[in-house]
């Protein structure tokens, strides 16, 4: 038995890209998505409470810089809701770059780190991956750029405490 549809995105502006991670017991969910804010795209992400066939979400979280152009958002969330972790590509005007954010949950109210950028600025199609552990204190992220010659996997992982990731070199 399905609940009500909701609204995540801001009504009138084109949104896209969607995913969702919910809890182990199903009681908490996360989302992130792309929004056009007219001149750029936009990284958002809600929380939500889950009860029975409900929701009650929280309010929209801008995740990446409104002046520039995300794109191709992912999420790990920990087996409890309690934390998250995204990542997408953004463009700097000369490429590429990977950047990530975390977050600590409570209910349907999350507290998201100040984005962080883990690549060198290069080209790339695929979506950056983020995997988190179960207790969502570690986090590994791939994805794949062109270095001006060829295609490469890089990776990164990280020890997170609260809403700050300590990434190491890609």
């Amino acid at each position: 038995s399905w609940g009500p549809v909701t609204n995540l995105s801001a009504a009138g502006e084109n949104a896209g890209d969607p995913q969702v991670k919910i809890s182990s017991d199903g009681a908490n969910a996360t989302a992130v998505w792309v929004r056009s804010n007219g001149s750029h795209a936009v990284v958002e992400s809600r929380s939500a409470n889950i009860s029975g066939n409900s929701a009650t979400w929280g309010v929209v979280r801008d995740l990446s810089a409104a002046d520039r152009n995300a794109r191709s958002p992912q999420m790990a969330l920990s087996l409890n809701g309690e934390r998250s972790s995204a990542i997408w590509y953004v463009s700097n005007g000369s490429g590429l770059t990977v950047q990530t954010s975390s977050a600590e949950i409570s209910g349907n109210s999350a507290t998201w780190g100040i984005a962080s950028s883990l690549s060198d600025v290069g080209y790339s199609d695929g979506s950056p991956q983020i995997a988190l552990s179960s207790d969502g204190s570690r986090a590994t992220a791939v994805w794949y750029r062109n270095d001006g010659l060829i295609y490469i996997v890089q990776t990164s992982s990280a020890t997170i405490t609260g809403t700050s990731a300590t990434w190491s070199a890609a």
